[in-house]
């Protein structure tokens, strides 16, 4: 028996032996139907012994590239000492009678890897069971084992399953929808997304009116969402009076609506916290909410994604996988994160490697607190973005008699600006370099064209 075989014998055990002969059939008349059954199919998946044997020649002869029939599968399994436990030759023989037909193998084998993981769930089911009656054992086992149960349900659709290889015509034709923008011009679909910063500098602010804007299907600043779309934002750093203050702010100034499509989830309003999203139970509460959602807002990492060390890749392995499930959903997520002291992201390189686009916000030369909520918005990163949709930009967030106000301009235009302002106000050039973050020979330059366009 193998190993995936639960320890009963009161109970139906799942399985089907003409599904997995038909499989080994398959493979033995036509041997690339190893090559599309194996990411769906472990030889532990085989109920009956003597297939989990064959399965496993036929795994060693495709390790050694060597070809898959019936005289090398018979060969393998003799040379190893296999060949009785298989069966022996008559019975591996008879494994392609009925002439199972190879352009089934696919549909052969989901019937096998089903019945392979019923199996499982029912040997945790006991697990479960003899964990529950038993007197002694803290209760925090019986959860690691319910976790493990929905584990193996959850993913039972998607681990190996629907695996295709294709040629590079076949790759190149596949019929995919064009992944649309929800906040042109610089987020679609599908998209995994940061904003960094340091504290205090506006990400969130920025964050919520990028949601807003999404939900409402308005503008927001340089871009806009062409019709609203359900978002789920997740905020595990405020308090829930200081998000409420935020998000009326944002909602004031866009002049807009986000009604039932913008959705909150507020650690702060659950007695026991949220889960952290490096552990099953917190990715669990999210993915359940993303069911007509179009995009997820995580703010912020530090505090969402609490488990393990933060400069550590193998720490942030989990919250890659979730995000990557959420893609393949079609979800796109915007995570939210801090600098550290240089300036640059905390913690470990690693969140790079998925992301689409990285936006990292500063305060501009001579930013003073009293200014509030004034930065520069630089991209670091842009996946499929070109030309003016990656320029940087300036933002400042104006409190008005008539409200709430954002504005907008190029980062170069800004500068332009600065150096006009400062220039009249009596300073050097050097004293300006310093000011606004560029060399001397910059502000000599501008100042001149400010000259020539008739503003000094």
């Amino acid at each position: 028996m193998s190993a995936s075989k639960p320890a009963t014998a009161s109970l139906h055990i799942a399985a089907s032996d003409s599904a997995e002969r038909a499989v080994l059939g398959a493979i033995l008349a036509d041997s690339d139907c190893f090559r599309r059954v194996v990411p769906m199919l472990a030889p532990e998946d085989f109920y009956n012994e003597a297939h989990c044997v064959v399965f496993r020649a036929f795994t060693h002869l495709a390790a050694e590239h060597r070809a898959i029939d019936l005289l090398t599968a018979t060969d393998q399994l003799e040379r190893s000492g296999k060949l009785t436990a298989a069966g022996g030759a008559a019975y591996v023989g008879s494994l392609a009678d009925g002439l199972p037909d190879p352009a089934n193998v696919e549909h052969y084998a989901a019937i096998v890897r089903e019945r392979a993981v019923k199996r499982r769930v029912l040997f945790t089911a006991q697990e479960l069971m003899a964990a529950a009656g038993s007197d002694s054992g803290e209760l925090s086992a019986l959860g690691s084992i319910v976790d493990g149960l929905a584990n193996t349900i959850r993913h039972a659709n998607t681990d190996g399953q629907g695996v295709k290889v294709y040629t590079t015509k076949e790759f190149l034709t596949l019929r995919r929808s064009a992944r649309a923008w929800l906040f042109e011009p610089w987020l679609r679909t599908k998209d995994v997304s940061m904003i960094y910063s340091a504290r205090g500098c506006g990400k969130t602010r920025l964050a919520l009116g990028v949601s807003v804007a999404v939900a409402s299907g308005a503008a927001f600043l340089h871009g806009h969402a062409e019709k609203p779309q359900t978002v789920l934002y997740v905020d595990g750093e405020l308090p829930v009076e200081a998000l409420q203050a935020i998000l009326s702010m944002t909602i004031k100034a866009l002049d807009a609506d986000p009604g039932d499509h913008l959705r909150i989830l507020s650690a702060d309003s659950i007695p026991a916290g949220l889960s952290s999203l490096t552990e099953e139970a917190g990715q669990r509460v999210v993915e359940s909410l993303c069911e007509d959602t179009a995009l997820v807002v995580l703010d912020s990492i530090s505090t969402l994604c609490r488990s393990g060390e933060e400069n550590a890749a193998e720490s942030w392995q989990p919250v890659q996988d979730f995000l990557l499930r959420l893609r393949r959903r079609g979800v796109a997520v915007l995570l939210l994160h801090h600098a550290g002291k240089t300036g640059l992201q905390r913690g470990t390189s690693k969140r790079e490697d998925i992301l689409d686009v990285v936006l990292r916000l500063t305060h501009p030369p001579g930013y003073n607190a009293s200014e509030g909520c004034r930065f520069v918005a630089e991209f670091e990163k842009s996946r499929g973005l070109v030309g003016e949709a990656v320029e940087s930009f300036e933002v400042q967030l104006w409190d008005r008699p008539e409200g709430p106000v954002w504005t907008v301009k190029n980062s170069d235009v800004a500068i332009f600006e600065r150096v006009i302002e400062l220039t009249r106000e009596g300073l050097s050039q050097s004293d300006i370099a310093r000011e606004v973050g560029r060399d001397k020979s910059r502000v000599s330059r501008l100042i001149a064209k400010a000259k020539r366009e008739g503003k000094l």
